[in-house]
């Protein structure tokens, strides 16, 4: 792949997720005479996008002195994302009209926007800008960097991961103080970065007392959806842990009709058997992930679900040792529901 374009997803990688939420991070590189003369990447949610950034610091740059649109019309410009258009309550300027404006030789793009599907691609060439599309290579790159974003643009609605951490006769209780090993964690932990949302139940944090945290990975913390109507002491664990905000719901239903709902792109949950049977049963989740232990735990602990669970409508996507833990991912197969 163009190393052009290979560095607007290096920079856009370095973007935390959890600031541009429920947008996706893109990176913008503008490159003259084999060059690259500017950068950019969108950095925060409601903020400029990385087009505009990538040309507002150019702007400022010496190297167009004064005369930035005879300077662009001799660059080429690589994003790892299709410009964005204009669209029912956007806040921002469309990214195609600013590209239009100044008209570069070349736009190369990492990967089509579903929600304009190439619309933007069209109005660049009609304007004579030169358009290099997506390969397969850079669309891997883009879901890699945005795992959520497709579903989250195709649905309206976040994609939701059930993650279960398990003896070998499915109970999640039990551990001493964890059931499955370090590697495990760790990844849980890199998962909870990834994720926007952690939903997990009143039951749980009374019980467990989790941080719910990532300092396995040293990421950034999602924020917390607690579902229940009991309180939560101010010596709960989950509290003590900054930047991150925590709200509770009485039901699933309340969260489900919230504000917050429409604006989180992936939810991963930490929750017990009652909870991650109400998921499977309404259909909700897009995705299950089993850390396994090699131990039997019997009877005298908590299951991971409430009754029978047939996963005939999920896909195995993932079966990889974890030093003597097996990870199991299954996707809801694409033919009924999209995955995240």
């Amino acid at each position: 792949m163009n190393k052009f374009l290979q560095r607007a997803f290096e920079i856009a990688s370095q973007v935390d997720p959890h600031s541009v939420t429920p947008n996706p991070r893109v990176g913008c590189v503008i490159v003259r005479n084999g060059a690259i003369v500017e950068e950019g990447v969108h950095e925060k949610f409601g903020g400029g996008h990385a087009e505009v950034n990538a040309i507002e610091n150019l702007q400022k740059s010496p190297l167009s002195k004064g005369d930035l649109g005879g300077f662009l019309s001799d660059c080429q410009v690589y994003v790892t994302l299709e410009p964005c258009d204009c669209f029912s309550g956007k806040k921002t300027g469309a990214c195609v009209d600013l590209l239009i404006k100044y008209k570069p030789k070349k736009v190369v793009i990492g990967s089509l926007d579903p929600t304009f599907g190439g619309r933007s691609v069209n109005k660049m060439e009609k304007a004579g800008i030169l358009i290099e599309m997506p390969t397969a290579n850079s669309q891997k790159l883009q879901a890699d960097l945005n795992p959520f974003f497709d579903h989250y643009q195709k649905n309206k609605k976040p994609g939701i991961t059930l993650k279960i951490g398990q003896s070998l006769d499915g109970k999640i209780t039990g551990g001493n103080p964890y059931i499955t090993n370090q590697s495990s964690l760790k990844k849980v932990h890199q998962m909870r970065a990834a994720y926007s949302v952690i939903l997990t139940t009143t039951e749980t944090v009374l019980e467990d007392d989790p941080r719910l945290d990532t300092r396995f990975d040293m990421g950034t913390n999602a924020d917390i959806i607690i579902l229940g109507k009991r309180e939560i002491p101010e010596t709960a664990k989950i509290w003590q842990i900054e930047n991150r905000n925590i709200h509770q719901f009485a039901t699933l239903d309340e969260f489900l009709e919230s504000e917050i709902y429409t604006q989180i792109d992936s939810i991963m949950t930490e929750s017990g058997a009652e909870m991650n049977t109400l998921l499977v049963d309404r259909g909700m989740v897009d995705q299950i992930d089993f850390f396994v232990a090699p131990q039997i735990i019997g009877n005298t602990e908590k299951q991971n679900f409430e009754k029978e669970i047939n996963l005939e409508d999920f896909q195995l996507r993932v079966s990889e040792s974890r030093e003597g833990d097996l990870w199991l991912q299954y996707i809801k197969n694409t033919t009924k529901t999209p995955s995240v």
